[in-house]
């Protein structure tokens, strides 16, 4: 059954070991990066596009951190935690000890509660609903609401619960000087994240007779056959600036294009 109310993409993670270091290098592929602000062991920074995506940059806020989430996650100690106890967090732990690279995306939702309702929470095995808030640089606090699956090739929920557009505000940040615009095409690996492609229709909401040529939010979802592809990669539209692959030496490994 469709949704009434449509689904929106809210934001890509790509997780990194040193954030100074990544703004650096993104901005050196011509993107502004906004600081975002801390919470507890991690900060971020923040790349907004025009139609109210971003992408978000996040890592540990000391070495020390890095190596202790990288050894519990190596150990095998979040997923084993994630069996006993399934909860949100272990989904956030897994990232700071991971690999670098894009390793998530999140859907908005303006009733969160739909999806974390019982018997949807049974039948997609999705969390509770988690309380979640963030200082920026300027003082204003942000509060939200995380919800997930237990499966991780699909995407968590979120939704605000302070107003929209203090979390990812219109301004001139949208203006990047390599003219990239939003993201045009999501390009997900068909052994890796769609073995279970009529539960990730379902979830999303989407038409599940629809070919393979799917679209959420005016993005489009592309289906990869190729088993050496990423779990997910990028495609950037952008208002005539540079084109092509970006050198994934300065994305943390991620797999971004500028179309």
């Amino acid at each position: 059954m469709l949704s009434d109310v449509p689904l929106k993409i809210d934001h890509f993670v790509i997780v990194v070991t040193d954030l100074d270091q990544a703004i650096s290098n993104f901005t050196e592929l011509g993107f502004n990066v906004e600081r975002g602000g801390i919470n507890g062991p991690i900060h971020n920074a923040i790349i907004f596009l025009k139609n109210q995506v971003y992408i978000e940059l996040i890592a540990t806020r000391s070495r020390f951190s890095r190596i202790i989430f990288r050894g519990l996650f190596l150990l095998g100690v979040f997923h084993f935690l994630d069996f006993l106890r399934p909860l949100l967090y272990w989904r956030f732990a897994c990232w700071l000890g991971g690999a670098q690279g894009l390793r998530d995306w999140c859907i908005k939702s303006d009733d969160i509660d739909r999806f974390c309702s019982l018997p949807k929470r049974e039948e997609l095995n999705i969390s509770r609903k988690h309380f979640f808030s963030r200082e920026r640089p300027d003082g204003e606090v942000l509060n939200w609401f995380l919800a997930g699956p237990s499966d991780r090739n699909l995407p968590f929920l979120i939704q605000d619960i302070t107003d929209h557009s203090l979390r990812i505000p219109l301004n001139n940040n949208c203006e990047h000087p390599n003219k990239v615009e939003y993201v045009s095409t999501i390009i997900l690996n068909k052994d890796k994240v769609l073995k279970h492609r009529s539960k990730f229709l379902h979830y999303l909401a989407l038409d599940e007779s629809a070919d393979e040529v799917l679209a959420l939010d005016g993005v489009h979802i592309r289906v990869s056959s190729d088993k050496s592809a990423p779990m997910m990669a990028l495609e950037f539209s952008s208002d005539g600036g540079v084109s092509g692959e970006l050198s994934k030496v300065l994305t943390a490994g991620a797999s971004l294009r500028i179309i």
